[in-house]
C-alpha cells in the first residue's frame, strides 16, 4: 500500500485541503499502476494518506506530496515521468498561482 505525505503552506484551506484529498488516490493509483506486473497493480483504495502539519516544517510549495511505494523495476524505469504526471494531475485540480510538488 502507497503511503502519501501532504503538506501545505498556510495559503491552502482546508476546503482546498478536501479536495486535494478526494482527488489524491485516483491520481496516485492511475500514474503508479504497472497493469503488466500483478504485484505491481494500485487501485485507489491501496493509497494510504497522511499529513504532515508542524510548526517546523519547511513548505517549498503550497501543496507538497510524497509518495512512498514498493520498488518494482517496471515502476522504477519511469519514475521521473510518473512523479511528473502526479505533479501535472494535481495541479489540474488546484486554483490559479497556488504551487505544488
Amino acid at each position: 500500500m502507497p503511503l502519501t505525505m501532504v503538506t501545505r503552506s498556510k495559503k491552502v484551506d482546508d476546503d482546498l485541503l478536501e479536495k486535494v484529498v478526494e482527488a489524491l488516490p485516483a491520481i496516485i493509483a492511475t500514474d503508479l499502476d504497472v497493469p503488466d506486473n500483478p504485484r505491481a497493480r494500485v487501485v485507489p483504495d491501496d493509497i494510504v494518506i497522511r499529513f504532515q502539519e508542524s510548526p517546523f516544517d519547511t513548505v517549498n510549495r503550497d501543496v507538497e506530496v510524497t509518495v512512498f511505494a514498493a520498488k518494482f523495476e517496471d515502476r522504477a524505469r519511469t519514475g521521473q515521468f510518473r512523479s511528473e504526471q502526479m505533479r501535472r494531475n494535481l495541479q489540474g485540480i488546484l486554483p490559479d498561482g497556488t504551487t505544488c510538488s
